[in-house]
């Protein structure tokens, strides 16, 4: 690759229905936000953006790389996500993750995935709301 690394590198839209109400879903995600600091927040269009922050994960090298060890992958993501009813009488958390910047570049995590940032916030998500 010429000149480096591009950055943003933006992330597949992902989306987790949950089995609840749409405002204890809200404040399940808002709860969850964890080291992730929201820079807007507006509850009439269900829609919080993250400010960028530090989001780590086990890496498995491959090819001899770190003699096919496990390293971290750090990344500076932001997300925007959107908690909408559905037509099935669910509420779904839609997030699009931003990464800004990465330790090793183009080792991403499968959006939505379980080492993802939408994987964890899903996740808290569920253990807030009692895994619905």
């Amino acid at each position: 690759m010429r000149g480096g690394p591009i950055y943003p590198v933006i992330s597949p839209p992902t989306a987790t229905p949950f089995r609840a109400p749409s405002d204890a879903v809200w404040n399940a995600a808002l709860q969850s936000l964890g080291a992730a600091p929201p820079v807007l927040v507006d509850r009439t269009q269900g829609r919080i953006v993250t400010d960028r922050f530090s989001f780590t994960l086990p890496v498995q090298a491959v090819g001899g790389r770190r003699n096919g060890g496990v390293t971290t992958q750090v990344l500076q993501v932001s997300m925007d996500i959107r908690v909408l009813p559905t037509p099935e009488g669910l509420t779904a958390v839609h997030v699009q993750t931003i990464i800004h910047d990465a330790l090793e570049y183009g080792f991403w995590p499968m959006a939505g995935g379980p080492n993802s940032p939408e994987g964890d916030l899903y996740a808290r998500i569920a253990q807030r709301l009692g895994g619905r």
